[in-house]
């Protein structure tokens, strides 16, 4: 196996100069000095040896990402963000699936501490009345003093970074633009109410109705849990109370109201206004285009990886320990407009 002493010998500079180049750090070496080193590794085929290289810099160059579920489009999009910028820093990702599972959380963060990550991306499964969960995560993190960065999602008792949206404010503009448009009665679909963000996109439907000065009516009101299957049994009973518009927490759950809209004989965008949230790649090429809240999602991914990598160089340098508080990154939400929230005819 070829090394980066035969590199070195083979081009005539030092392992060091080597390595830094492999490794995309700055040196002070010509463009010319640069190619040769990539070319020669290439045709030897040199793989790093992480496991020695982790014995040496205390350093596995690799960091944990925990997800709700994988499968989702919102979660795909965020784990693409996360893994390009990595891969950027020369960072690898492994990425564990909770299956909205707040016990997986705690498993897959052990898992994670066993295989050595240096940093750990979470985005919580536990809800905020599982407190015996949290208590147990935060416990384990702190006692492996390995960075955590949450995303989006606040873990009861912790003080970690994180990276957000405004959800109140995504809820707001998505009501109040199917008020603008005409719609009067409309209902909403929340996600799970044991979930601060979920609790905060339906605050952001009351201040709308506020606005114009209509009254809170909790059979306009139904829970769900993200999923295209609780939308189209939540939007049921919604539409038979008289409903004229829907806002849908998330767009997998706009789609089950779609599905529900057919029985009802409904024209999407024209007597029938929706609007989701998340704003995923397939909105636009739905029969009729979803409007939905766009978090920026793939941004936000590249930010949250940004700050884990820096809070794990500052984990190194001993007199940095202790020297920073908690940050919060938070986003600001838009809206982008497509043909479910036409003006009402």
């Amino acid at each position: 196996m070829y090394t980066i002493k035969d590199i070195a010998n083979e081009v005539g500079v030092s392992p060091t100069t080597v390595s830094l180049v492999l490794n995309k750090r700055p040196c002070r070496v010509s463009d010319e000095t640069r190619k040769r080193i990539q070319d020669v590794a290439k045709e030897h085929n040199y793989a790093p040896n992480y496991s020695a290289r982790a014995l040496v810099t205390k350093q596995t160059r690799t960091l944990g990402l925990i997800m709700p579920d994988i499968s989702n489009p919102y979660f795909s999009e965020l784990a693409k963000g996360i893994e390009r910028e990595a891969h950027k820093q020369g960072y690898f990702v492994i990425f564990c699936n909770s299956n909205d599972q707040g016990k997986k959380d705690v498993e897959n963060l052990q898992l994670l501490l066993n295989r050595q990550v240096d940093g750990v991306v979470l985005v919580s499964s536990i809800s905020d009345d599982e407190i015996p969960l949290a208590n147990e995560f935060n416990a384990l993190a702190a006692r492996s003093r390995v960075p955590v960065v949450q995303f989006d999602r606040q873990l009861i008792g912790s003080s970690y970074d994180i990276v957000s949206v405004n959800h109140r404010m995504g809820g707001y503009l998505a009501t109040r633009f199917l008020l603008s448009q005409g719609y009067r009665s409309i209902g909403c679909i929340t996600g799970p109410l044991n979930r601060s963000f979920s609790r905060d996109r339906l605050e952001g439907y009351l201040d709308a109705l506020r606005e114009y000065n209509i009254p809170k009516n909790d059979a306009l009101i139904a829970s769900g849990d993200f999923t295209l299957q609780s939308g189209l049994l939540q939007a049921q009973p919604l539409l038979e109370n008289g409903c004229d518009g829907i806002f849908a927490c998330n767009d997998l759950m706009a789609i089950g109201v779609i599905k529900a809209l057919k029985k009802y004989h409904y024209r999407l965008g024209e007597d029938f206004g929706l609007v989701g949230f998340d704003n995923n790649p397939f909105c636009e090429y739905l029969e009729t285009p979803l409007t939905s809240v766009d978090q920026n999602i793939y941004d936000m991914g590249k930010e949250t990886c940004r700050l884990v990598i820096k809070r794990i160089r500052q984990s190194r340098k001993p007199s940095d320990a202790g020297a920073y508080g908690a940050q919060e990154i938070r986003f600001t939400p838009g809206l982008v407009i497509r043909s479910s929230a036409g003006p009402k005819k």
